[in-house]
């Protein structure tokens, strides 16, 4: 089908995505004295039209979706029919798809901030529980199961929005076509086990495959993976977490996972909003709060490579200089600001000489900078700054502490290391003492021989000034980072600490508050 495209009130502009069965084009709505609205339609293939299953189960979706009134559900306007190919015109979310968000932030080597993941998660329940308690005419539970919750089926809008779409295999009471006992449906990395094993479902299918969702959003990896779709098969239809699967895992969200991923459905959670409560409890209790104007700040602050797929379909035309719009993630807006302020100071610096344009435009070859490429066309001794880790927000600390030297605890820390850490002058004041604070991502254990011994941050102390060997380690067998910190007094050191596929701890001088 040749675009632009037109039928009766509708005109399809633009392809968004396609699949097997199916293609998405956005498309405008006409209405009279010059109304005009952006819709989604979708369109069934031709080679499917004559398929009476499918045909049925794009009316079914249609069906389905039309009695759904929910802020986090996409939303079904009309199903219509040309050329003998039935088409459903939907709401049209002006955006992009967590699997993409997934796909760009592991390219960047970085995972999606925890606040912005449990606010996706919370939002998807919150669409996920109003399928679930949806009701016909008569008032019967129609005990609808999506079956598909996946990255593909979750849209963020550019407003921070978060909608489920895709009730194409979706089972439930509203069904006039029943899957067969033995046929599978689905993406098997979020499958439930019994429905991997083409057992009966319910709705806790739904609910194993939001915790399949949580773990990677948190762990920045699929909980099931294989290296073929019959291995992944396999190991979703045994139900057994991989080894070491706590390890990025905060421990205060590792039971309500474990809940959520039961093998067995009775050991689950029975309700979505069950699970959205005790996610809730634990996102006010460590303050990982986000909301949509702030996610949708990411989104468009995000590393290079994401950046291009949110803009992908909304570059401009280019100028007369043949450059293009070029986003710009914080760490080139980071070093942009301290290119401005060593400029203004009078200093002289060579680093536009690759190429590397900051200002928001680019040459054409420059239309998606990478860290990895540019690395390979700056000169010798230029150093490019890789994206930076996006930190959480701010975690309730414990009270500061003016804390002594323990010779037990001494004993049992690293001597090398103890050796190094100033004693407590027990006469100095307050005014000859320093605060370190240490937070870590997604979590840490602190200890700094001699004055704190495996405290899980985030951590604040009062420390006479000097230098403390700082220790933040991750599990038992997970990452251990080390450093030397200077405190000094009347000052506050802050430390950060990263466990990502390459971690880091940095730590900077803040106002004593």
């Amino acid at each position: 089908m040749q675009l632009p495209y037109r039928h009766d009130r509708y005109l399809l502009v633009e392809e968004l995505g396609r699949g097997g069965m199916a293609v998405v084009y956005r498309a405008k709505v006409f209405g009279p004295k010059g109304f005009v609205k952006e819709v989604a339609i979708k369109r069934v293939l031709e080679d499917w039209t004559e398929q009476a299953d499918f045909t049925a189960r794009l009316i079914d979706e249609a069906k389905v979706l039309t009695q759904l009134q929910h802020h986090n559900i996409v939303q079904v306007f009309e199903l219509g029919r040309d050329q003998g190919t039935y088409f459903m015109v939907m709401e049209y979310v002006d955006g992009i798809d967590l699997a993409k968000v997934l796909w760009g932030l592991r390219r960047d080597e970085c995972r999606l901030p925890e606040e912005h993941a449990y606010y996706v998660l919370l939002e998807v329940l919150q669409g996920i529980a109003s399928v679930h308690a949806q009701v016909n005419e008569a008032g019967v539970p129609l005990q609808i199961v999506h079956r598909d919750v996946s990255p593909q089926n979750i849209l963020l809008s550019t407003h921070g929005d978060v909608k489920l779409t895709d009730f194409g295999i979706a089972q439930g009471g509203h069904r006039g076509l029943a899957t067969q006992h033995g046929q599978l449906k689905g993406k098997y990395a979020y499958m439930s086990p019994e429905q991997a094993r083409g057992e009966p479902v319910d709705q806790r299918t739904d609910i194993f495959a939001v915790g399949a969702l949580l773990f990677e959003l948190l762990s920045g990896r699929r909980l099931f993976d294989g290296a073929s779709d019959l291995q992944v098969l396999e190991r979703v239809q045994c139900g057994v977490l991989p080894p070491r699967w706590e390890a990025a895992i905060h421990p205060g969200i590792r039971p309500i996972l474990l809940r959520a991923l039961a093998p067995q459905p009775m050991q689950r959670y029975a309700t979505a909003l069950a699970l959205h409560a005790d996610i809730r409890h634990f996102v006010n209790t460590y303050r990982c709060i986000s909301d949509g104007p702030s996610l949708a700040r990411f989104l468009r602050e995000s590393p290079p490579s994401l950046c291009g797929l949110l803009a992908q379909r909304r570059q401009l035309a280019a100028t007369a200089h043949g450059s293009r719009t070029c986003c710009v993630g914080p760490w080139a807006l980071r070093l942009h600001s301290a290119l401005v302020r060593t400029l203004r100071a009078g200093s002289v610096l060579m680093i536009l000489s690759a190429g590397i344009v900051l200002s928001g435009t680019a040459s054409t070859h420059m239309r998606r900078p990478e860290p990895k490429i540019l690395a390979r066309t700056i000169p010798p001794r230029v150093l490019m700054l890789p994206p930076l880790p996006v930190l959480p927000v701010a975690m309730p600390l414990e009270p500061i502490e003016t804390l002594r030297s323990d010779a037990m605890e001494m004993a049992h820390d690293t001597p090398a290391l103890a050796a190094r850490a100033v004693p407590v002058n027990r006469s100095a004041t307050v005014h000859a003492s320093g605060r370190l604070i240490v937070r870590a991502r997604p979590w840490g254990v602190v200890t700094i021989p001699g004055h704190v011994r495996s405290r899980e941050a985030p951590v604040q102390v009062q420390l006479p000034a000097g230098e403390y060997p700082l220790q933040i380690a991750m599990g038992k067998r997970g990452h251990r980072l080390s450093r030397p910190v200077q405190l000094i007094a009347g000052e506050a050191t802050e430390c950060h600490a990263v466990f990502a596929s390459r971690a880091t701890l940095s730590c900077r001088q803040v106002k004593m508050k």
